[in-house]
């Protein structure tokens, strides 16, 4: 770029790119020519459920830019995210649940692109459990602690009773319906897909188990709604120390506080299940002997499950009584997410994987008996639940 040329204002409409982005964030005051001629500016793409990109410049903090993947998809979950990043800012200055927020730089509605400041150093909640030679008990309790502390600055706001808040969806997670599916989700499934359906719809009294829990469903605060290791980013600040930064609010609703609680626990089982090898199809292996191969101990994870309990019982602010209904139900919901992630690994095609059956037959005995699971599988003894 020749210091005379002009920079053309993209269109509205303009899908950012690696190219396209930077006349974007000079346009918007973001970054100056200075960076670009000096070549201190490295912008890379990533794939998310929308477009990003990660602005990186040296010797200053960067930005992270998320876009809405043109007008075939809706941009109503990045608007949402935007809202609750905008009223963060405006109504909770000073509040220590914005230490678990990556920081709010600008919306442009028009354009359908957020940005945020770039975690430059950050990894992956599971990136950070790979990295070491067992599951820390520090991001997992401080996990538990953001979780708490969230839902207890939140519980007394609703839609109902902050105008500020109107935007916010109240609607109940459509996976909790997952086996009575719309019209509309039966046509993107896939053959196994349709398989973990069939199997589902067998079991009367496996459907009668969801149709319970969908009724269970308890709204008292405003949740983040996908959380899960990807979501979860680590910040190395001290030896021995992290920083916790919960990100990607494209989901946030008012809703059921198990939910998120419900998703840390599947993360967790879910990370264990992935090291367990793959059998043969034809392999009639049990339950038991299948799990006993992961690379993980199941005790390993029971412990980062109750750290991740014990974190969110510090600061949840719950009476007895009620902390016990709230893990109850993240229990039997992490149930769902497990199905859930069952039909995450069908979106190959071919038939159905070994690990979708696992999950499956893990989820269905969650169901079965959720406070026998409490304990044996979970590891959360019925003495410290509440």
């Amino acid at each position: 770029m020749s210091a005379g040329s002009v920079i053309a204002p993209p269109s509205l409409r303009t899908i950012l790119d690696v190219d396209s982005a930077t006349t974007y964030l000079i346009e918007q005051g973001l970054i100056d020519t200075t960076a670009v001629l000096d070549r201190a500016l490295t912008i890379t793409e990533g794939a998310r459920r929308n477009r990003h990109l990660r602005v990186e410049i040296s010797g200053m903090p960067g930005f992270l830019v998320k876009q809405s993947n043109g007008p075939s998809e809706s941009p109503t979950t990045l608007r949402n995210e935007a809202a609750f990043y905008l009223f963060c800012h405006e109504h909770l200055t000073g509040a220590s649940v914005l230490n678990i927020l990556p920081r709010f730089v600008r919306f442009d509605e028009d354009r359908s692109v957020l940005v945020l400041e770039l975690l430059s150093e950050a990894m992956p909640l599971w990136q950070h459990y790979l990295a070491q030679t067992d599951i820390p008990r520090r991001p997992t309790v401080d996990l538990g602690r953001a979780l708490g502390s969230w839902h207890a600055a939140f519980r007394l706001r609703s839609p109902l009773s902050d105008n500020s808040l109107k935007w916010l969806p109240t609607h109940l997670p459509q996976i909790l319906r997952i086996h009575r599916p719309s019209i509309d989700w039966l046509a993107d499934i896939s053959a196994g897909g349709y398989e973990i359906l069939r199997i589902l719809q067998s079991r009367r009294r496996l459907m009668r188990q969801l149709d319970k829990l969908s009724s269970a469903w308890t709204p008292n605060t405003i949740i983040h709604g996908d959380i899960r290791a990807d979501n979860i980013l680590v910040i190395p600040s001290q030896p021995e120390s992290v920083q916790l930064r919960l990100v990607d609010w494209e989901l946030v609703q008012y809703g059921d506080p198990a939910w998120d609680l419900a998703g840390a626990f599947q993360d967790l089982l879910l990370f264990w299940i992935s090291t367990i090898p793959d059998l043969p199809e034809t392999s009639n292996s049990d339950l038991e002997l299948r799990t006993a191969q992961a690379h993980y101990p199941l005790a390993v994870i029971q412990a980062a499950l109750r750290a991740v309990w014990h974190g969110y019982r510090e600061t949840a602010d719950l009476r007895s009584a009620s902390m016990h209904f709230v893990l109850s139900r993240a229990i039997q919901f992490s149930s769902i997410r497990l199905i859930q992630a069952a039909l995450e690994a069908t979106q190959g095609g071919g038939p159905l994987p070994s690990k979708a059956v696992l999950l499956l037959q893990i989820a269905s005995n969650i169901l079965d008996d959720p406070a026998t699971a409490q304990v044996r599988l979970f590891g959360i003894p019925q003495s410290v639940a509440a």
